[in-house]
């Protein structure tokens, strides 16, 4: 490396949107890096707030291998979702492949992953959530073992990451069974975001397919109870924009939606954030996502509608997740009925707001590392 040259990073980035989130924010502490950013081919046109000379596209760990010969990056971060739900055939022995070839190479490796770090019999549960009804033992038994298997490739990568930086941001605890946890944080990412104002009466509701399937099957009127919700917040005056799958937006509009009543499958990272960022209030079915941690750093109303796919799959991770995120504050998962009652609804707002102010203070008051390590990285070799 000459005088003139930034340490090199490659950051990658899974199918899950969350990560995306994670790893923008991540970069905002790495802004004097070379950086590429290694985008799944059917995410990158949602990555459009990302530089396009930093953008670079991949289908297989193959594509993966070659951007790293490319760029010879120094270190290399791994935004990828739990590492457990990948796209093509054997991606798992490639993938552990990539990882042997990096640790050989002497590259240094990040992971966001979470579930690497959690005591293991915390995660006695079902990997495998089905997409759809499950009617018959065979689709039973196939559950079954594909979360078997799922569960034999999470230890697998735990021993690959064993000596290797985990990253959180939230301030980890000894509950993370690894050798080097590390908490960061970047305020100027979230005062940038709580400065831009607020659309009042604009509500925006966020759910996954994963999650949105999983009450659908769980829950056969979920879409008619909250196409009753949300025509009726309408009818209070508010501007009600769900962002959901194809799937969600189809069964929607084949309803009777009031017009303030607005439905996108798919949106751009831009899009999506500029809406979440800027409305009154939003709501999830799960706790935890990037964008939920988004909110309750700008201490912006967040409202839940259900705990989310990862308590459903592992229910005994709730106390420990929910300790991390929210500093030993569960916040109350909502029925629908007390979003239609105004003084009830504003209750729950101003609610959030303490709960979000509280837990962003706490954030604050706990020190970080933001990788020191890597420091090291960026001195000039001349």
């Amino acid at each position: 490396m000459t005088e003139c040259q930034s340490p090199k990073m490659l950051v990658i980035v899974s199918e899950d949107f969350g990560e995306l989130g994670h790893a923008t924010y991540f970069l905002t502490l790495y802004q004097e890096w070379d950086v590429k950013v290694a985008i799944p081919q059917n995410r990158m046109d949602i990555a459009d707030h990302l530089d396009p000379k930093q953008k670079v596209c991949y289908r297989t760990f193959q594509d993966c291998e070659q951007i790293l010969e490319e760029h010879k990056p120094v270190v290399v971060v791994l935004f990828s979702g739990y590492l457990l739900y990948t796209h093509e055939p054997y991606s798992f022995i490639k993938y552990t492949a990539f990882l042997t070839r990096l640790k050989s190479n002497g590259v240094q490796v990040l992971t966001s992953d979470p579930l690497l770090g959690i005591d293991i019999k915390l995660l006695s549960g079902n990997f495998a959530i089905s997409s759809g009804q499950r009617r018959s033992i065979v689709q039973l038994t196939k559950s079954y073992i594909k979360s078997i298997y799922l569960a034999g490739r999470l230890q697998v990568l735990r021993r690959h990451f064993a000596n290797d930086t985990h990253i959180y941001p939230v301030p980890v605890t000894d509950r993370i069974n690894v050798k080097q946890p590390v908490y960061y944080r970047s305020n100027c990412f979230f005062e940038a975001i709580a400065q831009q104002p607020c659309n009042e009466k604009h509500l925006v509701f966020v759910i996954a397919e994963i999650d949105y399937y999983r009450l659908l099957t769980n829950h056969p009127s979920f879409v008619s109870e909250f196409v009753k919700t949300v025509n009726t917040l309408a009818e209070q005056g508010y501007v009600v924009q769900i962002v959901g799958t194809s799937a969600l937006k189809a069964e929607l509009c084949s309803h009777m939606l009031h017009s303030q009543i607005q439905c996108y499958g798919t949106l751009s990272f831009s899009q999506y954030n500029h809406m979440l960022d800027t409305c009154e209030c939003a709501f999830f079915w799960n706790y935890f996502s990037f964008s939920v941690y988004r909110r309750i750093l700008t201490a912006k109303p967040v409202i839940f509608l259900d705990e989310g796919h990862m308590l459903s799959m592992f229910p005994d991770l709730k106390k420990l997740g929910t300790n991390l995120l929210f500093n030993h504050q569960c916040p109350p998962v909502i029925a629908f009925t007390l979003l239609l009652d105004p003084v009830i609804f504003k209750q729950l707002k101003d609610d959030s707001v303490y709960l979000s102010q509280q837990i962003r203070e706490y954030y604050h008051s706990q020190p970080t590392d933001n990788f020191t390590a890597l420091s090291q990285h960026a001195l000039v070799v001349k």
